[in-house]
């Protein structure tokens, strides 16, 4: 490869010297001294090998090749400003995309106030969401199709950074007239008695509750399966069985169809954090708005004492992500939510 020893500045000052036809209006245009005008314009001569302008006592004019620079130079010039700018605004947060992707669950209640909250405070950053099941959300942020992931706890290992931001309950949720719907709290061996509905094989909510149930020695074999909570409440309300959901959805649910029992000794509990690839820097707008849910998501509580948050792994949490303070900004936004 043949080295180009040229920079944005003899390109910019070769074409401010062609434009106004003289060292001196360059010079002063640039705010350069005369000598520091031709000292680049040589450099970059002598980097071509051709000279550049044909010079007299009155003006300066481009030679043929000094003419084929300029149409191309001015063209260059224009791109790298652009492309500064454009880097300029996305570190002032005037522009910028985040992709995001989380469960369902978290999707749907948690996230939207955060997303308005974000965008309010910076207009112009583009940001995109998807509902996934916390597997393929895991496959999906490996593959950098997305910058954040919004999701339980699992092992991070050594791809992964997960920073915790709250704790979610489990609770059972039953028909309204169910023999369960008065009880203060139920057991594993009460639930195993009565037809449960889950989540299909690959949802983190059905991996957490098969796990909490083998731990007790009980078979966790699901009556009904469906891909939408609100599918599953439907099931519910129409006394098809019982199902544990977390605490996320009970803001959600018909109080007249269904009602909500604690499930005893020391419950379920799992952490739902910010997982991200360990070894991808993230853009600014995906730093900000890390730093959003942080403020707004993240508590110090905890599952009462002898409470273990659990999922299928059971493995530690790493450290939290950290990026600057970001500022405002005041631009048009996009917001585009993609389901599955």
């Amino acid at each position: 490869m043949i080295p180009i020893n040229i920079g944005p500045s003899e390109l910019e000052t070769f074409i401010a010297v062609s434009e106004a036809g003289s060292f001196s209006a360059a010079a002063a245009q640039l705010g350069l001294s005369q000598p520091a005008v031709t000292n680049r314009i040589q450099k970059l001569e002598a980097a071509l090998g051709l000279p550049l302008f044909d010079r007299t006592t009155r003006r300066v004019t481009t030679t043929v090749a000094g003419e084929r620079l300029r149409l191309r130079a001015q063209h260059t010039v224009a791109e790298l400003k652009a492309l500064v700018q454009e880097f300029r605004d996305e570190i002032a947060l005037r522009h910028g995309r985040v992709a995001l992707v989380a469960t369902p669950a978290v999707s749907a209640t948690v996230l939207p106030r955060v997303i308005r909250h974000f965008l309010t405070r910076h207009p112009g950053v583009h940001l995109t969401l998807h509902d996934e099941f916390a597997l393929q959300a895991l496959a999906r942020l490996s593959a950098q199709e997305f910058d954040l992931a919004i999701v339980p706890y699992t092992d991070p290992g050594e791809e992964f950074e997960f920073e915790p931001l709250f704790f979610d309950e489990f609770f059972l949720v039953v028909p309204r007239n169910h023999p369960l719907a008065r009880a203060g709290k139920v057991d594993f061996a009460d639930i195993s008695r009565y037809p449960l509905l889950s989540r299909p094989a690959g949802s983190a909510i059905r991996e957490t509750i098969a796990h909490e149930f083998a731990k007790r020695g009980l078979q966790f074999t699901p009556a009904l399966e469906s891909t939408s909570l609100f599918t599953l409440l439907g099931m519910v309300e129409a006394g098809l069985g019982l199902s544990l959901l977390p605490q996320l959805m009970t803001p959600r649910l018909n109080l007249n169809a269904v009602r909500i029992v604690r499930i005893g000794g020391f419950g379920i509990f799992r952490q739902i954090g910010i997982m991200r690839k360990r070894q991808r820097r993230l853009s600014p707008s995906a730093v900000a708005f890390a730093q959003v849910l942080r403020a707004m998501l993240k508590t110090q509580q905890a599952p009462p004492a002898g409470a273990i948050a659990t999922d299928s792994s059971g493995a530690g949490i790493t450290k939290p992500l950290r990026g600057r303070t970001a500022p405002r900004s005041s631009r048009s936004s996009t917001l585009r939510i993609a389901t599955r």
